[in-house]
């Protein structure tokens, strides 16, 4: 675990935020996490995630900082964000645990401090898809706008921990954070995705002999060479963004933490749609089918 903890530091001694392409609810991902913030050498950096309404960024500041916490109020942070029900497995909320238990061992100035990414919607005044759409328009672009100011300007270093799609250089006119950030600030990224999988089996009896974790770089790899179409094989739209561009362009580096039938992902309790909650979200994923309608997006 910890070599590849250690390269994945190394890239921060030329890239002011490494961005961490994220499987979700991937226990192995987030083992791999707890084992970075563990590490010193990362001690004052921070970690800003897609899977946080930035409205509680006060109330992320004190848990992480040890301060106390209802847990129902640690709850918002990741229940209330712009995809309701997507950061119910138990792998979001270990996050803000491990980061809490490694600052206690850490001098103010040198702490992690974990930044919030999602849009501040405040879901009680949503009652309409016209009253969400501003926020649901805003994700790519607040992540990117998050960084910004809170890491750049402060002349500090982050990793970015979101989703493959918006850490992944994208082709054409396709745009996300990392795009925004390297062509408004010229920032200096490193971009890793973490393995989930590959339709082809004989690539998948390719990566077996690998150690477990490991971090790999792309270019001029025989995994950097591959259409990365062949990573984002689960994309649902009529054509793969992806196709005709080689994995090494997407990407920097690959996270592999086990072929796909080695890894173990972590969904929700099913029991916690089981009331208000439940219908709560619903509520919410109603309203983002209604703008999708509206819209004519998917």
């Amino acid at each position: 675990m910890r070599d590849a903890v250690l390269s994945l530091l190394r890239a921060f001694e030329t890239a002011d935020v490494v961005c961490l392409g994220e499987v979700h609810e991937l226990q192995e991902l987030a083992d791999f996490l707890a084992a970075l913030v563990r590490e010193p050498g990362f001690a004052g950096h921070d970690i800003v995630v897609e899977c946080g309404n930035s409205h509680y960024q006060e109330l992320a500041d004190r848990f992480t900082g040890g301060g106390e916490v209802a847990p129902a109020e640690l709850l918002s942070i990741w229940r209330n964000t712009t995809q309701p029900g997507a950061w119910d497995s138990p792998i979001y909320g270990q996050l803000f645990v491990r980061v809490r238990e490694a600052n206690r061992e850490l001098p103010e100035e040198a702490r992690i401090r974990v930044l919030l990414g999602d849009p501040p919607i405040q879901w009680e005044r949503v009652g309409t898809p016209a009253e969400l759409a501003p926020y649901a328009a805003l994700r790519e672009a607040h992540l990117a706008a998050v960084i910004e100011s809170q890491v750049l300007r402060k002349g500090r270093k982050a990793l970015f921990w979101a989703g493959a799609s918006h850490v992944a250089r994208k082709p054409e006119a396709i745009v996300n954070p990392v795009v925004l950030l390297e062509k408004r600030r010229a920032a200096g990224t490193y971009v890793v995705l973490t393995h989930a999988g590959f339709a082809d089996d004989q690539l998948e009896k390719r990566l077996e002999a690998w150690p477990v974790p490991s971090l790999l770089r792309l270019e001029g790899s025989w995994l950097g060479r591959l259409d990365a179409a062949a990573y984002f094989h689960t994309l649902k739209t009529p054509r793969n963004p992806y196709a005709g561009i080689r994995l090494e362009q997407a990407a920097d580096a690959y996270l592999y933490c086990g072929t796909a039938n080695q890894l173990t992902f972590r969904p929700a309790p099913q029991d916690i749609y089981e009331g208000a909650y439940g219908a709560e979200v619903e509520r919410r994923r109603r309203l983002i089918a209604g703008l999708a309608a509206l819209t004519g997006s998917r």
